[in-house]
């Protein structure tokens, strides 16, 4: 998997291509912690070219979510594909996250104030 970060205005936004699953999960998860620790309270988690994700992957975005949670932050993920959206409905995480179709939603959802 491979990942690309962009700071922005209204928070940081991590960009996600390829597979999440148990070989990457955790470096994944200590990325994050990392940009957490660092101080930033806004996350937003591009999907749009996440090909799957494992319920290792799912344990990662629910980690950064209680972070952020306890931290007074915000996170969204946005532009999930079709098969991706599939396992976070069927693990019930679509009704825990914040999630919106597009980058655009995702920042206005940050800089609005409207989670």
């Amino acid at each position: 998997m491979e990942t690309m970060q962009d700071k922005t205005g209204a928070g940081f936004i991590l960009r996600l291509k390829g597979r999440l699953d148990a070989s990457n999960a955790t470096g994944l998860e200590q990325q994050i912690r990392h940009t957490l620790n660092s101080g930033e309270t806004r996350l937003l988690i591009d999907l749009s070219q996440l090909d799957y994700v494992s319920s290792a992957g799912l344990r990662v975005f629910l980690i950064a979510a209680k972070m952020l949670k306890s931290a007074g932050g915000k996170f969204a993920l946005f532009t999930l594909k079709e098969n991706v959206k599939e396992v976070f409905d069927l693990a019930g995480f679509t009704s825990i996250f914040t999630i919106v179709p597009t980058q655009e939603d995702a920042m206005n959802l940050l800089t609005n104030g409207a989670f």
